[in-house]
């Protein structure tokens, strides 16, 4: 690869969404493994995170320029590659000052969550105007206005931010596929990057435990939408049909939960509905955050892991379903959203029909009664992440996009 003076990457740094900020922790580690480039973390953790108030991104975007000058007489024009993690924003408003700062950088964008570049960043606007006025109606009026200029803005902001982008980068075809089809992005060239996962951030993989009672456990962000309910329902009917003629299974459901009001009162529903259960007490539920360690270990435990999300507006890579056949674990996933991208029925896993609670219920116990083909599904899953989504193989994937954009820039 030519000589590179620097590849500037902006990432996020969200701790109450772990899957983002440790995939940006794993792409690091690839972007790394390129040969001929000098790395520069350019966002430290410290710097503001929530987006918030104006002032807020004021502070990110002075803290950009002032460290921008430290690159605006390089040998030859930088890279700078930014995560679109769409969560606090804070990277897309360093990004923009960068792309003013810095002419003569050249791009390079990964999209989480396409077609959205990014959910819309003004979000203080409703905090600046909400109470602003005692006239409540007056005020409401005012905050609905500002929110369409708003809107308006951000809109054209976008269009001029991906316009200044060389290369778009998406975890998965099909969001591949939508960013080529949208207007927004055809001034920029839209590629498929491989979901990066490092296999040594995971404890080592351990023999196949041959149990009882096979633990399923179902991890992820506790919200609508991701098939608890489903999932509560399937294994309910697992044990009722092996009850008596096989090992009936234990169901383990833990992950983060949203803040507020909102997030509380989803968990409240979740209790009551295990609550009359009638396998109430085979099914243990853990709400709330867990250091990444405690996650590990409680995954390790399982024999099967569950993930029944339902199809969601955004074409995004499932990090569970990565993580899932990265521990070498049997996988029931629905097949929603872009899982069969990555999932190959029968052979590294299990998918079922979206909402199908009967096909949902099938699958588990068929993997509760047959521990070879738990074992079978796990090894083949494993290999997968070997083979197309390691840190190794997404730095080779990076080494010829960066070569491809220097080259075109003359360095």
């Amino acid at each position: 690869m030519a000589s590179l003076p620097a590849v500037l990457y902006l990432r996020p740094s969200d701790p109450s969404r772990t899957a983002i900020a440790e995939y940006s922790r794993h792409f690091l580690k690839a972007l790394r493994g390129v040969p001929g480039i000098e790395v520069i973390d350019f966002l430290p953790e410290g710097l503001v995170e929530k987006i918030d108030r104006r002032e807020e991104r004021q502070a990110v975007e002075r803290f950009v320029t002032r460290r921008a000058t430290e690159y605006r007489d390089v040998a030859g024009p930088a890279l700078v590659h930014v995560e679109m993690g769409n969560a606090l924003h804070r990277e897309f408003w360093a990004a923009r000052a960068l792309q003013n700062v810095l002419p003569r950088a050249r791009f390079l964008c990964t999209v989480h969550d396409p077609p959205t570049l990014c959910s819309n960043p003004y979000r203080y606007v409703r905090t600046e105007f909400a109470g602003a006025t005692p006239l409540r109606l007056f005020d409401i009026g005012l905050t609905r206005a500002a929110e369409m200029l708003v809107e308006k803005r951000w809109r054209r902001i976008e269009r001029a931010f991906i316009a200044n982008c060389d290369d778009i980068l998406v975890l998965a075809r099909e969001g591949q596929r939508l960013l080529s089809d949208d207007p927004r992005f055809h001034s920029a060239r839209v590629h498929h990057l491989p979901h990066v996962f490092d296999l040594d951030s995971l404890p080592p993989i351990r023999d196949p435990r041959r149990t009882a009672e096979p633990l399923i456990v179902l991890f992820g962000f506790l919200v609508p939408g991701k098939g608890v309910e489903d999932a509560i329902e399937a294994f309910e009917r697992t044990c009722d049909r092996l009850e008596g003629i096989g090992p009936v299974p234990r169901l383990r459901v833990f992950g983060g939960v949203a803040g507020g009001e909102r997030g509380a009162e989803y968990v409240r529903s979740l209790e009551k509905r295990i609550a009359v259960s009638p396998r109430r007490e085979r099914i243990l539920f853990e709400p709330g955050f867990v250091p990444d360690g405690e996650r590990d270990r409680q995954l390790a435990e399982a024999e099967i892991l569950l993930l029944p999300a339902r199809r969601a507006p955004t074409a995004y890579s499932s990090a569970g379903v990565i993580r899932a056949m990265a521990l070498g674990k049997a996988l029931v996933a629905a097949n929603a959203n872009t899982v069969a991208e990555m999932v190959d029925c029968n052979r590294n896993g299990l998918l079922y029909q979206e909402g199908n609670i009967q096909d949902m219920s099938r699958s588990l116990e068929r993997l509760c009664l047959d521990s070879s083909h738990r074992e079978t599904l796990g090894r083949n899953a494993r290999r997968t992440i070997e083979k197309a989504h390691s840190v190794l193989r997404v730095a080779e994937t990076l080494a010829e996009v960066y070569e491809r954009v220097v080259s075109e820039a003359g360095g």
